[in-house]
């Protein structure tokens, strides 16, 4: 009689672990995909929130050449990048290029007034547009 007792109990643990076991996986299954949900989309639908992504170089990003450095092309890379998985992103690169010496201040490193009302016209424009 005890054996059969200790038979039922097994089964018992055994039932309420594999019960426990597939609520786990079910959680990790919902998670996991929520992880993998890129956080543009998860902004959106939770939020109702838009991302822009908008990338800044650095005074020595911009005057490479006058520093006498070489420049690896990350921000139009990063931009290429951003652009292949739908993330809306402003080329700060292409924009500020145009502005050669203007576009940083010559005895900081921060960017200059014309950088920042570049970079706001090409954010309003994109915010309003598609």
């Amino acid at each position: 009689m005890r054996v059969g007792r200790q038979h039922a109990r097994r089964e018992r643990c055994a039932a309420r672990r594999s019960e426990h076991g597939e609520q786990r996986e079910r959680e990790r299954a919902t998670h996991g995909l929520e992880r993998k949900q890129p956080g543009a989309l998860r902004l959106r639908r939770d939020f109702g929130a838009e991302l822009l992504v908008v990338p800044v170089p650095a005074k020595a990003s911009l005057s490479h050449a006058d520093l006498g450095m070489a420049y690896d092309n990350f921000l139009p890379k990063l931009h290429e990048a951003l652009g292949r998985k739908d993330v809306r992103a402003i080329d700060s690169w292409s924009l500020l290029r145009p502005l050669g010496d203007r576009a940083v201040l010559r005895t900081e490193t921060h960017l200059s007034p014309a950088t920042y009302e570049a970079l706001a016209g090409a954010i309003t424009a994109r915010l309003r547009g598609p």
